[in-house]
């Protein structure tokens, strides 16, 4: 059978079809009062409920005509939350609003590319007014931001920013699955680096670009791995054992990360560590050495990799800890064998001691602080229903809180974006313009209609002491009153439907989420404006 073309009009309507086919599906989880879908299998007989737009989304799958749409929307989703920890639902609503507006408000005579250029120098403006009325993150504001990201489940809410009050902004947080039910937050001490995985390939969790493994072996060498053949005899445990296996090192050579990670894809359970170019990595790299009773393969020491033949020499040379939890630029080591980290510890202090020079002070205060770092365990007790759902939720909730410490809070409720395009696009005298308002406009409006999903029809709305009837004259009298508003933190309060001061009830949004959901939304609509021909074969 010959290919099938399509080009010009019909390629963008097969774009926004597929877009289209997500996007509707997945809004309807958004915000507090967004509702559920079931997720039918007819190979398996089931149905998996959900609110969790991430894990919707990721279940959509295209018919042949719209496999371009569903896979640009899918990416910027996916894009958003690996960047951010959340806002997949944020950003598939606001993809599909960008595509949508561009192809509506594109002026003839004008390439989709050249005018997604104008769009996108305006949505630059768009996030430089997030980031200009971002504000920082107190307790009480993070507890807002927590009950906010956790669809209102206060025990969620409450111990997820309980655990970041012990850990801090860059501090870890792991969840555990409990017997007990709730959620208690535990604070322990681990090995830190400030060093990930080398490629994403390594990640057991794709989505959320990490790697969580129990009882690993850890291999360490301060040397650069030169070649896949020279670990080989430690690869041979994991297999025999049912073990993992974390490899540190400092630096690699000819494909070996490469090559290790396709091995993580296809099952066998290993994790690259690269720390070179890291603060103080020989230093590191020794300290890894010392708390999981590994032995430092070193060129410095005479110590070598295990010849291929040796696998008892392969055995001895390779440490131990409880759980290794490795993000992106982030290793965390816990329940390394206590008597070989205070024997570390005490080694450093040693050392401490018997310097006057305040640079190695500084460098040993570094090490002692990555050895014994602070980390907080969330363990979490849940009846087998949702399970999952819930683990996910409480992820999410993480996630957001994290991004709220790093970039502060804005106003939610969908006011910012919708308040930022008006200061930027209003009158919206200009086809880009046009594009901003209708698309930023989008979050609100959605928020809105699943606060009461009568909304669209002919209603009753309160907005600053007059009424008005439909959605549209409501979001068209919200757009005036956001015109006239000098601050964004006075705003609509969706679930509550009143005008207040958002802070003060709140009601907010992390800044890096909704900013990164931004981001990616317009790059998606320029992927999806650059497309002029799809060819579907059979």
């Amino acid at each position: 059978m010959s290919s099938q073309i399509l080009t010009g009009k019909e390629a963008q309507e097969a774009i926004l079809k597929g877009m289209k086919k997500v996007a509707d599906t997945v809004a309807v989880t958004f915000g507090p009062n967004g509702g559920n879908v079931s997720v039918q299998s007819s190979a398996q007989n089931d149905a998996d409920i959900t609110k969790d737009g991430r894990n919707v989304g990721a279940k959509v799958f295209p018919l042949p005509d719209e496999v371009t749409g569903v896979k640009i929307i899918k990416d910027a989703a996916q894009s958003a939350n690996l960047a951010a920890h959340d806002g997949s639902t944020n950003t598939t609503i606001l993809t599909m609003a960008f595509t949508e507006a561009e192809i509506k408000h594109k002026p003839n005579g004008l390439s989709g590319i050249n005018f997604h250029r104008r769009v996108a120098s305006l949505a630059e403006k768009v996030m430089e007014v997030i980031k200009e009325n971002s504000v920082d993150v107190d307790d009480r504001t993070l507890k807002s931001v927590a009950l906010v990201a956790s669809n209102g489940d206060h025990v969620i809410a409450d111990s997820v920013s309980a655990a970041f009050s012990h850990v801090g902004k860059d501090g870890v947080i792991m969840l555990e699955r409990a017997v007990d039910l709730g959620i208690k937050v535990d604070v322990r001490e681990g090995v830190m680096i400030e060093k990930g995985m080398a490629l994403r390939g390594f990640a057991t969790d794709r989505n959320r670009f990490r790697t969580d493994f129990s009882e690993p072996f850890i291999l360490v060498t301060d040397n650069s791995i030169g070649s896949i053949h020279q670990i080989m005899p430690y690869l041979h445990f994991p297999a025999k054992e049912g073990k993992p296996l974390v490899v540190f090192c400092n630096g690699t050579g000819n494909d070996v990360a490469e090559t290790l990670a396709s091995a993580a894809m296809n099952g066998v359970k290993v994790c690259l560590v690269n720390v070179e170019g890291g603060e103080f990595a020989m230093e590191t790299l020794a300290d890894i050495a010392d708390c999981t009773g590994a032995t430092l393969i070193s060129a410095a020491s005479g110590k070598r990799f295990a010849v291929q033949e040796d696998l008892a020499t392969a055995r001895k040379h390779l440490g131990v800890c409880q759980r290794a939890f490795i993000e992106k630029g982030k290793t965390t080591l816990s329940g390394c064998p206590e008597a070989k980290v205070q024997m570390c510890l005490k080694k450093l202090t040693e050392m401490d001691e018997s310097t006057d020079d305040e640079t190695s002070k500084r460098q040993i205060d570094f090490r002692k602080r990555a050895v014994s770092g602070k980390y907080a365990v969330l363990k979490i007790g849940v009846s087998s229903i949702n399970e999952q759902e819930f683990m996910d939720l409480v992820d999410d909730t993480r996630g957001t809180c994290k991004g709220a410490l790093e970039e502060g809070v804005i106003p939610g409720s969908g006011n910012m974006l919708a308040w930022a395009a008006v200061k930027v696009a209003w009158p919206a005298s200009t086809p880009e313009e046009r594009v901003i308002m209708d698309a930023c406009i989008q979050p609100f409006r959605q928020l809105v209609m699943n606060q009461n999903p009568q909304s669209a029809k002919p209603k009753k709305f309160m907005l600053i002491g007059r009424k008005a009837s439909g959605l549209d004259r409501f979001i068209s009298g919200a757009i005036d009153t956001m015109k006239d508003s000098k601050t964004p933190w006075m705003g609509y309060n969706v679930p509550s439907e009143k005008w207040c001061d958002l802070l003060d009830h709140g009601v907010v949004d992390a800044s890096k989420v909704i900013r990164i959901g931004l981001e990616n939304a317009v790059k998606a609509a320029g992927l999806a404006a650059s497309i002029d021909r799809i060819v579907l074969n059979p």
